[in-house]
């Protein structure tokens, strides 16, 4: 079962291109930006999106996440590390490679992107009325507002105040009584 619950607050995500490293394939994904991510490499996947894009699994684990044990909704299955890949966002001139993965059972967004991966690109992130922007040395890039839950990765980027729906496990909608409509294909 999916952990897809309603946050309080908006999170962030980026629309990235995503290169397998073992099998050449390229995926457009939508990346949560997590700097309470604490995990050493600093990406975590999901355990479907390891499934679709072909990355080998490298290094079995069969744990819990330690970041996400104490969660409330539940701890993280944490399956292992896979092969490397890459990715670039938008923007954003330094295209950034990861070596080992971690692959998470139940994790909602399929790519989850945290400190460690923001260290590498040498990020500052800057939080205003207006929206999030990743800043990277020169390069700047507006993230994507969105409730938390899994994100439809063919979604066209939408600027963060417009209340467009986002999120697949929980998306916000107009008519619904309590403006929030949940995704029956999620969890």
């Amino acid at each position: 079962q999916k952990i897809c619950q309603l946050g309080q607050g908006r999170q962030a995500y980026i629309n990235a291109k995503v290169h397998i490293e073992n099998t050449g394939k390229n995926f457009t994904e939508r990346v949560f930006v997590d700097p309470g991510n604490l995990l050493n490499n600093g990406l975590a996947i999901s355990y479907d999106f390891f499934k679709r894009s072909g990355l080998r699994l490298v290094e079995r684990q069969d744990t819990y996440c330690h970041t996400a044990k104490k969660a409330k909704s539940g701890a993280l299955f944490q399956l292992g590390y896979s092969s490397p890949l890459s990715l670039k966002l938008p923007g954003i001139s330094k295209t950034l490679l990861v070596e080992r993965p971690v692959i998470l059972k139940n994790l909602c967004d399929s790519l989850n992107m945290g400190m460690g991966c923001l260290q590498k690109l040498e990020a500052d992130m800057s939080f205003r009325k207006t929206g999030t922007r990743l800043i990277c040395r020169k390069d700047e890039v507006n993230l994507i507002a969105g409730l938390r839950g899994t994100v439809d990765p063919t979604a066209v980027d939408a600027p963060c105040d417009t209340g467009i729906a986002v999120g697949s496990c929980v998306t916000e909608h107009p008519t619904a009584s309590n403006g929030l409509e949940r995704n029956p294909n999620c969890g």
